[in-house]
């Protein structure tokens, strides 16, 4: 397998791994709270600058995501430009994890399963989720649970818990997370939610019409919203649709829904209360931490319902800085890394 090592300023490794049907790229951000943690990712990218691009935000995002979640773990990512995660292909992960000695740990993440992460481990000693011996495995149910905590707290710190109607929210996209947070959203003993849902995927909207009686989201239903919960793929706020945004919350389980951080204060001066995803979105990696550790499901389940609180204390801290939630956000997971 070709292997080269890339000089990316702010980044302390960066690697393109290469063979036969195989282009893939990890990322070191910072490990100076202990080895970098972060999934890997497989989607076929239009080139592989794009997926280039896309594992070093990933990455950066992951060094905050730890940190804020006071995990002893530094920020990484993976990514493979390829459809399907095919077994060969998942040997050539797990071979590729191998070289770092341990500098970086893997897991399931967009495109990866759990079974796929444990066909990587027969190259590899570095897979952090694979369900073996009564662990969970599949962390997209904690990330939900931290999401769903994070959106009761911000519509709670906006006082609209007590709305004279339910208040509507759209859930976007429909994969794991997404799915299981629609599922708790339904669920919920104090649900006060009516449910709107998109895919890509048509049969996965039918699905959640059954399953959970959502409606469809389309555009003309946006001023109708309340919470705007993107649980896709990243980016979805960026310049060319700020000005259509109105949605009074959004908080939601995609990593990187920002296209660049400046938009968070254009959100903000707007009354817009637009929650970090790498706050909301850490119920996963938080699993995945304890999986390596010694896994205490307990204790795992206390830290992803205390996003919600950090959530908030973030909010008020904000509020009290005069800055947005993001930078305050940032600044306490910057104030962790030594």
């Amino acid at each position: 397998m070709f292997i080269e090592r890339l000089d990316v300023t702010g980044y302390e490794e960066v690697y393109h791994f290469a063979d036969t049907d195989f282009s893939a790229f990890i990322a070191i951000h910072n490990t100076r709270l202990g080895p970098a943690l972060g999934g890997c990712r497989m989607k076929p990218y239009e080139s592989d600058d794009q997926a280039l691009r896309d594992v070093l935000l990933l990455a950066k995002g992951m060094t905050l995501k730890n940190s804020l979640a006071g995990l002893d773990y530094g920020g990484g990512k993976m990514v493979v430009n390829a459809p399907d995660p095919t077994r060969d292909r998942m040997h050539f992960v797990g071979e590729a994890v191998e070289t770092l000695q341990g500098r970086y740990l893997t897991a399931d993440d967009v495109g990866t399963t759990i079974d796929d992460m444990k066909v990587a481990a027969q190259r590899t000693r570095y897979v952090a989720t694979q369900g073996a011996d009564a662990l969970p495995g599949d962390p997209s149910p904690w990330t939900a649970l931290g999401v769903f905590q994070c959106i009761l707290a911000a519509v709670a710190y906006r006082n609209m818990q007590n709305a004279p109607t339910d208040l509507k929210i759209w859930v976007q996209g429909l994969g794991k997370v997404g799915w299981g947070l629609t599922e708790r959203l339904a669920n919920s003993r104090r649900r006060f939610f009516d449910l709107y849902v998109s895919d890509l995927l048509p049969d996965r909207v039918a699905a959640a019409r059954t399953t959970f009686g959502a409606t469809e989201y389309t555009p003309d239903k946006a001023a109708q919203i309340h919470v705007y919960a993107p649980c896709a793929m990243g980016q979805v706020i960026r310049d060319d649709n700020i000005d259509d945004i109105r949605f009074p919350i959004i908080c939601g389980g995609a990593n990187n829904q920002l296209e660049t951080d400046e938009l968070a204060q254009t959100l903000h001066d707007r009354g817009i209360l637009y929650c970090p995803d790498f706050l909301v979105n850490a119920g996963g990696v938080i699993s995945a931490a304890s999986e390596i550790t010694g896994y205490d499901e307990g204790a795992v389940r206390q830290s992803v319902i205390d996003r919600g609180v950090c959530l908030t204390k973030t909010f008020k801290m904000a509020e009290h800085g005069n800055t947005t939630p993001l930078e305050m956000a940032k600044l306490l997971a910057h104030s962790r890394l030594p």
